[in-house]
Order: C-alpha cells, then sequence, then structure tokens
C-alpha cells in the first residue's frame, strides 16, 4: 500500500510539472527584405503588360495587346518607377514568342497580323544598350504563339504559331548570329500546337513536353530530325504551364 500511496503522489507531481512547464518555441527570425524580398505598393503600369522580358540591366521590356500596324513597348526601370516608350515600327509583337541572347539582347519572332491566328514572318531584336528595336532576317512562314528558345550552342530555335493564312506552321527554324539568318529544320515538321512547351535537350536536340500527351524530341542538326518521347499519364493539358527544374547536361 505505501509503495502504492508513493507511485500515486510521484505521478500527481510529474502531472503538474508536465501541466506547470511551459513550452519553449524557436524564435522566429525576422525576414530581411533585402535577402527575401518584401511586398510593396502596388505599380501602375501605363498599359497590360501581355508580353515581358526582364533585361541584364534589372530593367523590364513589355508590349501590350495592340490591333495596330505598330506597337507599343516600353521599358520599366524598377529602381526609379519609370517607364521609357521603347515603340516599334516594323512589327505588331503581340503574341510574338521571345527569348534573351547570351549579348543580352531580345529576340522576338513573329506577331499579330490583322487577326486572330495570323502571324507575321517577322524578326526583331531589342538592344537594352540603345534602348532601341532593329529588323532582323524574315521566317519563311509567319508566326502567331510561337514558342521560341536559345539553344546549347547560342543558336536560337522557333516553332509552331499561325501563319499569315492563319494556318499552323509546322516548320521549326534555327536562327544564328553567324551570318544572321534562319535555317529550316525540313525533316523535323509536325503541326505543334500554339505556345508548345519545349526545352533544351543534350546534344543538341529539343524535347517537346506538351501539352499534348505524345512528348517528342527534335534534332536541331541539318535539316533535323523527330524521334517520339514517353506519353504523359495525363490527356492534352490545355493551358498549363511547364518549368525546367534543373540544367540539361551533355551526357
Amino acid at each position: 500500500m505505501s509503495n502504492m500511496l508513493s507511485w500515486c503522489r510521484w505521478f500527481r507531481l510529474a502531472l503538474v510539472l508536465v501541466v506547470c512547464v511551459p513550452v519553449l518555441r524557436p524564435a522566429v527570425a525576422h525576414a530581411d527584405p533585402a535577402v527575401d524580398g518584401a511586398w510593396g505598393a502596388p505599380v501602375n503600369f501605363p498599359l497590360v503588360p501581355v508580353h515581358a522580358t526582364v533585361l541584364p540591366n534589372g530593367k523590364v521590356l513589355f508590349w501590350p495587346r495592340h490591333g495596330g500596324a505598330t506597337i507599343e513597348a516600353y521599358v520599366w526601370d524598377p529602381v526609379s518607377n519609370t517607364f521609357a516608350a521603347v515603340f516599334n515600327g516594323h512589327t505588331n509583337l503581340f503574341c510574338s514568342g521571345h527569348t534573351l541572347l547570351a549579348d543580352g539582347r531580345v529576340l522576338v519572332t513573329g506577331g499579330h497580323h490583322l487577326e486572330n491566328d495570323h502571324g507575321e514572318p517577322h524578326t526583331n531584336f531589342f538592344d537594352y544598350h540603345a534602348n532601341a528595336w532593329a529588323a532582323g532576317p524574315d521566317m519563311v512562314g509567319g508566326r502567331w504563339y510561337p514558342t521560341t528558345i536559345v539553344l546549347q550552342n547560342g543558336d536560337v530555335l522557333t516553332a509552331s504559331g499561325g501563319d499569315l493564312n492563319g494556318s499552323l506552321n509546322p516548320l521549326p527554324e534555327v536562327w544564328s548570329e553567324l551570318g544572321n539568318v534562319w535555317r529550316s529544320l525540313t525533316a523535323a515538321q509536325f503541326p505543334l500546337p500554339y505556345y508548345p512547351w519545349l526545352f533544351t535537350a543534350p546534344r543538341g536536340q529539343v524535347f517537346y513536353a506538351g501539352p499534348e500527351q505524345q512528348s517528342q524530341f527534335f534534332g536541331t542538326t541539318s535539316l533535323g530530325q523527330r524521334t517520339l518521347g514517353p506519353q504523359s499519364s495525363e490527356l492534352f493539358r490545355s493551358y498549363g504551364s511547364p518549368v525546367m527544374y534543373d540544367a540539361a547536361d551533355e551526357a
């Protein structure tokens, strides 16, 4: 009995200690805005930035939907919160494809030709040093909603998009700075959906990840090649978004 009473007293003491001892919580470190960022007041843009590219100098080039023959475009300086107009008199750049080159220029393919689905064959370059546009060589066909990516050797691939007649352009083309010319990948022709999900892959290839269920690989040397890749478990992923989470290597 005495052992039982002793055990009961010990248990009550332990219970009091458990209930009364405060729970220690780790201190919450306050975020450093210089490291983690911080929300600020809304910024009033002069138009809706449908297309945007962050430039090497930290400024942002953007342009909207536009119904005219030329396009309004601006460069936003987030430090001074100022906007500089950089109009393009060559192409209505709405619904184009664009990518950033190694030298900091923005290469833009295609654009809006009079009505939806009808694309321009134009190429445009934006030089952030001069804050100015320059026209490049025309592609074989027009492109409205193309995808444009830089290849591992610095060349640029553009694919898909509606042509001048509103038909889907099946011909991928590769731009090379050497000669400033476009090269047609006639052996890799295939009608990819608008804004196809394209990523650089090893050995000069490009991986088409969707939105269709069937993936593909495109070779970009010579006239190009096309081979089937694995099938996704999902069906057509309309309006989905892709991202590459690791760099492709040459292995």
